[in-house]
């Protein structure tokens, strides 16, 4: 017996030949003619495609702004409210690890918490997946940690771009304030500045000798936990 073919004709659909059209756009109905080899033909329409809303992932945090190590942050998901499709969150955290979780329509909302320690900007990534539709949302959270950090104790300002200032690198300060002392006990440079940096200059623009200094750093984060450090530092002359 010989086999019969069938031609498929898809109404503004260009190029669509097969039983199943793809790609289709939302906002109207399609209509298929098929035709076998007498010539005889039957049309079926499609119902009326909609566009489906927009897939929108809500999650709030417990965050308030900048904080002392270790810092612990809980994050809590509202979108299974508005769901009722199983979801796959993937956390991508600030130390690289990537952590998935599974959510079932029934399971109470998702919550998990971090405990971030790096002092500095940390930058989190979450993509919630609607299992049943394939579509997707990303979220990125900003988690700031106050602190200050390692304060190096040699410096060498002699103009060849290394090591040439005495830094004091510090994340999340409301206050800050460093002096420094000459061994004798009198104050060469004072600043109020957190992103400030001492080049071994008094505060008249007159160059230090080398030798050894003695700085003292106070300070208040955001949090209003307040800082204080003292130390010596070494400048070297070349």
């Amino acid at each position: 017996m010989k086999k019969k073919n069938y031609n498929y004709n898809w109404n503004d659909v260009n190029s669509q030949t097969t039983p199943i059209a793809q790609g289709l756009c939302a906002g109207t109905s399609y209509t298929v003619t098929v035709t076998d080899d007498n010539g005889c033909n039957l049309s079926e329409t499609t119902i009326y495609f909609t566009q489906p809303p927009a897939f929108e992932a809500v999650v709030a945090t417990d965050y308030y702004g900048p904080e002392k190590p270790p810092l612990n942050v809980g994050f809590a998901d509202s979108t299974y409210l508005s769901t009722i499709h199983p979801m796959l969150f993937t956390w991508m955290w600030p130390d690289g690890g990537i952590e998935p979780i599974s959510w079932e329509y029934g399971d109470p909302g998702m919550h998990i918490s971090y405990s971030f320690t790096e002092i500095g900007e940390n930058k989190v990534n979450l993509i919630v997946l609607n299992r049943a539709t394939g579509c997707t949302d990303t979220l990125d959270f900003i988690i700031d940690v106050q602190g200050l950090e390692n304060i190096e104790n040699v410096f060498t300002p002699n103009g060849d771009g290394v090591n040439d200032v005495f830094g004091f690198e510090n994340h999340g300060m409301d206050i800050f304030n460093v002096m420094i002392f000459n061994r004798w006990g009198q104050k060469v440079y004072e600043t109020d500045q957190s992103k400030a940096e001492w080049n071994g200059e008094d505060m008249k623009g007159n160059q230090e000798a080398a030798g050894t200094y003695f700085y003292v750093l106070t300070a208040q984060g955001e949090d209003g936990y307040r800082y204080e450090e003292k130390g010596a530092v070494i400048l070297i002359r070349e």
